[in-house]
């Protein structure tokens, strides 16, 4: 998703900004198909939301070694910009979720990394000003957030606890 991003940024993107459309590309695909395009977890920090292992991979401190290798392979960092070395191509992402990448990315093409913020701080009542830490942001507040009932959170909540604990048996995690 990342390297979409980049990608359709001309190669270059800010890292937060791109932390804010990856969280955007997030939250409506968990409004619309029940799931995450990442499924990575959502904390609220000062300039609002972001996607936790992004963030770790994007400051090289991510833990599991595979990943931050592949994530260097295809994305560098120039100071607060991310630059696309080698694109990753779209083979792990299906058609819907290259079409909101891309609708997000013409979208919020001209946004500065200010009017990007202040649109997430506006726009996404699940984001919580944490002052100087972070706050977990959890996937039932964003599903509240977008409008679903009491009744499809919890079965939504459910499935993905479900295809978790699978994908924990099968090693994917």
């Amino acid at each position: 998703m990342a390297g979409r991003f980049i990608h359709n940024f001309s190669g270059r993107l800010n890292y937060t900004k791109l932390l804010k459309l990856m969280y955007l590309a997030d939250r409506s695909s968990l409004g619309a198909c029940e799931r995450t395009i990442s499924g990575d977890k959502f904390f609220s920090l000062p300039k609002g939301p972001i996607l936790s292992s992004v963030y770790e991979l994007i400051k090289g401190e991510l833990l599991e070694g595979e990943k931050q290798q592949a994530w260097n392979e295809h994305i560098s960092k120039q100071r607060y910009d991310l630059l696309l070395i080698k694109d990753p191509g779209l083979d792990e992402l299906s058609d819907y979720e290259v079409e909101l990448i891309d609708k997000l990315s013409e979208q919020f093409m001209q946004f500065n990394l200010g009017e990007m913020i202040q649109f997430c701080h506006d726009n996404l009542p699940e984001w919580e000003d944490p002052g100087a830490s972070c706050v977990l942001i959890k996937e039932e507040a964003i599903l509240s957030a977008l409008g679903k009932s009491e009744g499809e959170i919890e079965a939504i909540r459910e499935e993905i606890e479900s295809i978790e604990s699978l994908k924990e048996a099968l090693g994917e995690y």
